[in-house]
């Protein structure tokens, strides 16, 4: 196996992504960009990558520019890349292709002297938030209600549509170490901010304590998640709609509070989200 990343310049380059796309999302999925909207984008500034395993494409990621802040006037306005989309061929998976697009992504990205590139995923989706904050070292203290919708692919089909918008500060320190492969440390401090239990075989919430991350703490904290949320989906519907409304109300009064996710732990049976006072 031979992968190669390279950037999307032709139309035809563009035809393989619908099928990656389809492939990805699964059944339900009601359109895929199409490649007259990704031409437009490569030859304007944005940036459309597409991986190779030799000559089969296998995955893509795209990216377009835009601003920070809620006008050109405001204090906070800034360049930026918002990163749209971004699949793998589900035979591929698991192999570190993701990440080599994103770190290519962020290549090109500075390339045109912007540092900043900000992209939503659904926070149940443990893979995704290994890949966004453990290894890329995206943090995030935005959460976003229903942003899609009811859709009604595979993935996303019976839930309401809830987000993470992560920032991907390009130059920042803790994304420069991870680039090296160097990765932080949980606090020995950082406790749970909430209780779960294993119930024929699928993990369960069962309490929560806000105070571990309320206006007045300042200790890192963690919040669990499961480890397969798609499979705890398919297996019980009704608790993967209790996962998204115990998260929810977690993550929504802690980003309110000053807090940030920062890293992501993803060893065994462990798997949470490192919460922590950090100014972005």
């Amino acid at each position: 196996m031979t992968i190669t990343i390279r950037p999307v310049k032709t139309i035809a380059d563009c035809e393989p992504i619908e099928a990656i796309t389809l492939a990805a999302w699964g059944a339900g999925l009601e359109s895929a960009v199409p490649d007259h909207l990704l031409i437009t984008l490569a030859k304007n500034n944005g940036v459309v990558l597409l991986a190779w395993d030799n000559d089969r494409p296998i995955g893509f990621c795209f990216t377009f520019p835009t601003f920070a802040g809620a006008h050109v006037n405001s204090a906070d306005f800034r360049l930026k890349h918002c990163s749209h989309m971004a699949a793998v061929l589900p035979s591929y998976q698991g192999l570190g292709i993701g990440e080599r697009l994103k770190w290519a992504q962020r290549d090109a990205v500075l390339a045109q002297g912007i540092d900043l590139i900000t992209w939503t995923y659904d926070p149940l989706e443990s893979a995704n938030a290994y890949l966004n904050l453990r290894k890329l070292g995206a943090v995030c203290n935005t959460y976003l209600r229903n942003v899609y919708g009811n859709l009604t692919d595979t993935l996303n089909n019976g839930l309401a549509t809830d987000r993470f918008q992560v920032d991907w500060l390009l130059r920042a320190p803790a994304v420069s170490a991870r680039r090296n492969g160097i990765y932080p440390t949980p606090s020995p401090d950082a406790r749970f901010v909430n209780k779960v239990d294993i119930v024929n075989d699928l993990l369960r919430p069962i309490g929560v304590d806000l105070s571990l991350c309320s206006e007045s703490a300042e200790s890192p904290c963690l919040v669990a998640i499961p480890g397969q949320f798609q499979a705890l989906k398919k297996a019980d519907g009704g608790l993967a709609l209790a996962w998204r409304d115990h998260t929810r109300a977690i993550f929504e009064h802690a980003f309110a509070a000053g807090y940030t996710a920062t890293d992501f732990i993803s060893v065994a049976a462990d798997n949470a989200y490192v919460l922590t006072k950090t100014m972005l």
